[in-house]
């Protein structure tokens, strides 16, 4: 049977926000609450003298679960997705529905200071304002917006010497990265974010296109994206496009390969059927299967980390 392994939250960033649901429309005509200034507006409320960190935190991602979490804030975090999985503190805290599909019942029921959202989350932020919870809004999809939200995080939760400490390191490694690759070869990388598991032969790849997340990255790491068209941010494509393009190296990521315990050479070598590309004729498939792979949060550092060690192996780790 063939395994699957295009992830539902890529394709909840990939396809947009769904439906709510009639519950929420319920739940909000019900409460009949007078209309609210958008959230966001003010500053979350605190819990205690002025300048403490307020108590209750609801996370709405994963990327800002771990932020939180990275920065000391763990033991304030009171409700997460069934998608934040790190650190393993965070499974232990009452879940409050998906990505796109939160359950509103559970945030109210948690009696939240403010909840912590994603731009594209907008939709679910207004529906927080009308229950009354104030929310923060960070973003993930560039390497600076991580930065940026793990400061903009420590400043209003009060824990901004931590948030100074964490972005500093890492600034620090993306340097190191940067001025060892720097001078380097680039080839030409082609970075597979979502396929079918478990068929004989790949038959479609979705691919990380131009000017997104995993481009940047393969900038920093000393690549160059093999796919050059920049409309499209995951162009799919077949096995015909796969030749066309005909990469240097493969970078096939798979979050979930841990979880579900695939084998990294079993999945390495469903690439072997595709023998015409110069990335499998020279070996040079790589599999990254940690979780983080595909989460934009404090840990993209050690994706950062990963990439630079398959595209230029003579290059160690920032820390070595």
């Amino acid at each position: 049977m063939s395994r699957n392994r295009i992830s539902g939250l890529f394709f909840q960033h990939l396809c947009g926000t769904a439906g709510r649901g009639l519950f929420l429309s319920l739940l909000i005509f019900f409460l009949a609450v007078p209309p609210l200034v958008l959230a966001g507006t003010a500053a979350p409320k605190a819990c205690g003298s002025h300048g403490e960190r307020p108590c209750r935190i609801v996370s709405l991602s994963p990327s800002v679960t771990e932020t939180l979490f990275a920065i000391g804030l763990g033991a304030h975090v009171v409700g997460v997705t069934r998608f934040c999985s790190y650190p393993p503190e965070a499974c232990k805290k009452p879940g409050v529905g998906g990505y796109i599909d939160p359950n509103y019942e559970a945030i109210v029921s948690l009696n939240p200071d403010v909840a912590v959202l994603l731009p594209e989350q907008a939709g679910m932020k207004q529906n927080l304002a009308t229950l009354g919870i104030d929310t923060v809004t960070v973003d993930n999809k560039r390497v600076e917006d991580i930065l940026l939200a793990i400061e903009t995080l420590g400043q209003t939760f009060g824990a901004g010497d931590e948030a100074a400490a964490l972005t500093e390191q890492l600034r620090g490694r993306i340097k190191v990265i940067r001025d060892r690759t720097a001078n380097l070869t680039h080839p030409a990388v082609l970075v597979s974010v979502a396929r079918g598991m478990g068929s004989i032969g790949i038959k479609t790849v979705y691919i990380a296109g131009r000017g997104g997340y995993f481009d940047e990255l393969l900038d920093i790491v000393g690549g160059r994206n093999v796919y050059r068209d920049k409309k499209m941010k995951f162009p799919r494509l077949s096995w015909e496009g796969l030749l066309g393009l005909n990469p240097d190296i493969i970078l096939d990521l798979v979050p979930s390969m841990k979880k579900n315990g695939w084998d990294e050479e079993e999945i390495k070598h469903e690439w072997e059927t595709m023998k015409g590309l110069r990335a499998v004729r020279d070996k040079r498939v790589y599999v990254l299967g940690e979780d983080y792979v595909t989460i934009p949060g404090p840990r993209f550092i050690l994706l950062l980390e990963d990439m630079a060690g398959a595209i230029h192996p003579e290059v160690k780790k920032a820390g070595g």
